[in-house]
């Protein structure tokens, strides 16, 4: 799920690139737009899923924030998983592919994160994040699951999803909300 507001088009076009470029293929990418009202962000939206059935746009006609489009993007998701990313990160081509075969051999695992590292508009990578495995303690002082998320589906619905009015700090109060919902097993780090 990719929400979208007056973006930066060359940093869009990486961050759909980075899943189109997935090793794993089983994958649907809906892009929410939250009203930018530049014709040039629909258009170039519409060509990106040109030729791709998996790449879904939607755009909203009045501006409702992030937490209105990530709820709309994953009530129109088709999986059974739901990921998120912002409009200017990138994926690994081997993101979805680790995380399918992380799931695929912990089978109760309902929240999986992953480590993150940022990169320039060079291309060079820095600042890598070297997440723990599960901590509360420390998800309760910071939102260390940040990217790359991935939750199931019911589970985000039996959350309540990203709660209007906490935008910000949305992914925080969906992960703590998330986690006390399920057991210290059901939480896997991809590192």
């Amino acid at each position: 799920i990719v929400p979208t507001h007056k973006p930066k088009l060359g940093f869009l076009q990486k961050a759909i690139e980075s899943v189109k470029a997935q090793v794993y293929e089983n994958w649907e990418l809906i892009i929410v737009d939250d009203a930018s009202d530049d014709p040039k962000v629909m258009e170039f939206l519409n060509n990106s899923k040109k030729g791709d059935s998996r790449i879904k746009v939607c755009s909203l006609s009045s501006h409702r924030h992030i937490s209105f489009c990530s709820n709309h993007g994953v009530r129109l998701s088709c999986g059974s998983w739901v990921g998120f990313l912002d409009q200017d990160d990138e994926l690994h081509p081997n993101a979805l592919a680790s995380s399918f075969g992380f799931l695929s051999m912990n089978p109760e695992a309902q929240i999986v994160y992953t480590d993150e590292d940022k990169i320039d508009e060079s291309g060079n990578r820095f600042d890598p994040y070297f997440k723990p495995d599960w901590n509360p303690r420390l998800l309760l002082s910071q939102n260390y699951f940040c990217h790359f998320l991935l939750i199931e589906k019911k589970l985000f619905e039996n959350a309540g999803g990203f709660r209007e009015g906490f935008e910000g700090a949305q992914d925080w109060d969906l992960s703590l909300r998330a986690t006390n919902l399920v057991e210290a097993r059901s939480i896997g780090h991809i590192c």
